[in-house]
């Protein structure tokens, strides 16, 4: 099953990625010489971001984050295609009846993604090719460090280039301790984490979580191959396209599907938009049934042929719950989305 998903992680694309631009060369990229940078949203605009963007495009808030990354690194260092290395916790649904729930440990996976984002695009259209990038990733990159690490091609991996970027959005803080907890996170640093002599293994690291109701984002570089003012503008770059993203997704014209939302209807991107345009209101396409497929042939083959025209009427007789009746067909109707189709 692994040896499937080599396709993906050792595609030539990979190979033409070109180096991050510094404005230092030749520096030690050590902790000792680790800095940070911390942008910001307004709890309004982190509101709008939790709560309101995903309804757009049937976005991950990920899917948002790295569209605004990509465009603020597009900008900045010229290049429309980026390496990321993307890090989580490791504790992906992808074995059904393994329960996680009680699991302790630091589990991380990081694996490479490289995302593309055409310059022209307005902000529905690179916030829906990113999403679908993302979703081209096999078992959310659980197999990568398993191919890597133990897989039986260790020497085609090493030869691929290294992303210089590492991005983590850490989740929610504020659902871990609220308000009313006991607990609170402490206003003090914790102190450093890593031996200042520790080689960095990334140039740039992007650390995000909500805390407080705002989301912030921790950007870690080297000073002896980054100026200060040259990371505040890329992290600038960031918040704006983020927040172009976000006035994007609230706004009347904005909505639109992707393949991977109905993978079932096996569509393109094309037919897709033909068939569901931008109504936020479709749950789910499905293919036709063989019947189906011949209803609609006779359909646009004699538009009045009364072929497959069926109707069926019952008379229930007795003593009749209707209010009852109603609601076991509601519960029907909304346990099965397919009798839920038109």
């Amino acid at each position: 099953e692994l040896n499937a998903e080599l396709p993906y992680w050792l595609a030539n694309t990979r190979s033409t990625i070109k180096p991050l631009k510094r404005d230092f060369t030749g520096g030690e990229n050590t902790e000792a010489f680790a800095r940070q940078v911390v942008v910001s949203l307004s709890p309004a605009e982190t509101e709008a971001l939790l709560r309101e963007v995903p309804a757009a495009y049937r976005t991950q808030i990920n899917d948002v984050l790295l569209t605004a990354l990509v465009q603020a690194l597009n900008e900045w260092n010229g290049e429309s295609s980026c390496l990321i290395d993307l890090e989580g916790h490791g504790r992906e649904d992808i074995i059904e009846g393994v329960d996680l729930s009680r699991t302790v440990g630091w589990f991380t996976t990081i694996f490479p993604v490289l995302l593309k984002v055409n310059p022209t695009d307005g902000p529905g259209d690179a916030l829906k090719s990113i999403k679908e990038q993302r979703r081209a990733v096999p078992n959310r990159g659980i197999g990568y460090g398993l191919l890597r690490y133990l897989g039986n091609q260790p020497e085609k991996f090493k030869a691929m280039p290294q992303a210089e970027i590492v991005f983590n959005y850490q989740g929610q803080f504020d659902q871990i301790l609220s308000q009313s907890s006991f607990l609170a996170s402490a206003n003090e640093s914790a102190g450093p984490i890593h031996s200042p002599r520790a080689n960095r293994r990334h140039v740039l690291s992007i650390n995000g979580a909500v805390m407080n109701g705002q989301l912030k984002m921790i950007w870690t570089y080297s000073e002896n191959i980054y100026r200060r003012q040259t990371i505040e503008h890329l992290a600038g770059g960031f918040v704006a396209a983020l927040q172009s993203l976000i006035s994007h997704c609230q706004s009347p014209e904005a909505g639109g599907y992707t393949p991977s939302d109905f993978p079932l209807a096996n569509l393109d991107q094309e037919s897709l938009a033909r068939v569901a345009g931008n109504n936020r209101q479709i749950e789910d396409i499905y293919t036709l049934s063989p019947m189906q497929q011949g209803i609609l042939f006779h359909a646009l083959y004699a538009r009045t042929s009364d072929v497959y025209t069926i109707q069926l009427n019952y008379t229930l007789s007795g003593k009749l719950d209707v209010a009852a009746l109603k609601q076991a067909w509601q519960q029907v109707v909304n346990r099965h989305a397919i009798l839920r189709t038109s």
